[in-house]
Formats: C-alpha cells, sequence, structure tokens
C-alpha cells in the first residue's frame, strides 16, 4: 500500500507561531523552537525512506518561500498550500486530496509534537490496511496527535471545538454517528504551553537523551542553549 503522510504547519514568523508559549519565551524565541521542531519531524518522519511505502508531505500555511521550507523542501519533502476555510475543512481537504492522488491511506500529524514516534504512524497505518476507516492517536490535553484515514471524512467539517479539550471525544462521536468505524491508539503529548516545554525538556533531555540525536536534534540543543535540563 502506498501512505501519505502530511504535517500540518506554518511559517515560524515571531509573534504567528507557539504563541501560547509566551511570555515564558519571546515572540522570536517561540518562532526559533518551532522552526526546530518541524526540522526535526521533517528529517525523521517526512524525508523519502523515513518510513516504509510512505511519502512525507508538509501542507504549510504562510509564505512558501519562507527559508525553513526551501531546506525541507532539500530534504525531499513535498510543500504544498492548505485547501478550506478552516481546520476541520483543511484536515477534510488533505485527506481527499491525498486519496484523489493515488495514496492508500493519508496521515495528518501537526507541529506540537517533536516527540512523536514513528511506531503511533505505522499503527495507524495497519489498523487502515485491517479495515478500519480511520485511526486516532489521542493526545493527553483531549486532543490528538494524528488522525489517519482511508476513506474521505466529511464528518471533520462539521461543528467541533478545535484546540479544546472536547476535541477527541466531538471528532469520535461524529465519525460514530456516520457509521465509520475506526480505532484508537496510543496516547503521544503536545507541546502548546510553558508547563509542556518543560515537560519536553525533562523526557528529551532525560529518558530520551541517549536518543535525542536521532528523534530531535535541533529541539535538543535549542533546550539546552536555553537553559532547559532534564531536571526543568
Amino acid at each position: 500500500m502506498r501512505h501519505l503522510l502530511t504535517l500540518f504547519a506554518k511559517a515560524p514568523v515571531a509573534g504567528q507561531v507557539k504563541t501560547r508559549l509566551q511570555p515564558a519565551l519571546t515572540p522570536q524565541q517561540a518562532a526559533d523552537l518551532h522552526a526546530c521542531f518541524l526540522r526535526d519531524q521533517a528529517a525523521r518522519l517526512l524525508a523519502p525512506g523515513a518510513l516504509p511505502d510512505t511519502t512525507g508531505r508538509i501542507s504549510a500555511a504562510g509564505d512558501p518561500q519562507h527559508p525553513i521550507f526551501h531546506a525541507l523542501r532539500d530534504l525531499g519533502v513535498q510543500i504544498v498550500p492548505p485547501r478550506g476555510a478552516d481546520l476541520g475543512d483543511r484536515m477534510a481537504c488533505a485527506i481527499e486530496e491525498g486519496l484523489d492522488a493515488g495514496f492508500d491511506t493519508v496521515t495528518l500529524i501537526g507541529s506540537d509534537s517533536p516527540t512523536l514516534p514513528a511506531h503511533l504512524i505505522l499503527d495507524a497505518q495497519r489498523a487502515l490496511q485491517a479495515g478500519d476507516a480511520w485511526a486516532i492517536a489521542p493526545s493527553f490535553d483531549g486532543g490528538y496527535v494524528l488522525i489517519a484515514a482511508r476513506t474521505p471524512l466529511p464528518e471533520l467539517r462539521g461543528p467541533i471545538a478545535w484546540s479544546s479539550p472536547r476535541t477527541l471525544n466531538e471528532t469520535v462521536d461524529a465519525l460514530r454517528r456516520a457509521k465509520r468505524l475506526g480505532a484508537l491508539g496510543g496516547f503521544w503529548y503536545d507541546v502548546d504551553e510553558a508547563p509542556d516545554l518543560a515537560f519536553l525538556a525533562r523526557h528529551l533531555l532525560g529518558p530520551l537523551a541517549d536518543r535525542a540525536a536521532q528523534i530531535a536534534p535541533h529541539t535538543a540543543a535549542w533546550l539546552g542553549q536555553h537553559g532547559y535540563s532534564d531536571a526543568t
């Protein structure tokens, strides 16, 4: 089977990304950290050969000529503009576009989980291959770190409270009302606010320290340079 993995991202412009990390970070620090997340996720998950039978793509909001997107193109990652009126519509469109392009499954991830394990993506792909219409890996904040599908999911355009503790429940409820059966995978975490960033530092520079160079080297370096540690 052919799989498409699409990362939703914004150009890392100061004051326009990771705003919930402010004032713990300056706008420029937040933008620089966001760029580190993008570089690490692209290299580990999206670049050619990173995951078996999977093509990596970034749905990039903002200036498509931003230097970060040039750098990610150099890794072999496709950069495409988003289509859709709001987040739910953009997600539904990205799934439809991938399936229309001939991919058997489409997985969407966000740019807030630089340590997202590849096995959660592979687990979702396997669930779809086994017959599920969708697969979701929940996040601890009530949302999810990925959603995968082998069929269009127009239900994502419905009245779902995005960026809310109700996001996961409302998404699953909408899919079940449409008689679409799916699977929930393992939980992971997003980095949205200052406590999340402290947790990331403790995790990446603590239990994952021996693999940080393979998992998220740019993020680990940024954390160290800005005084974060496994004791943060």
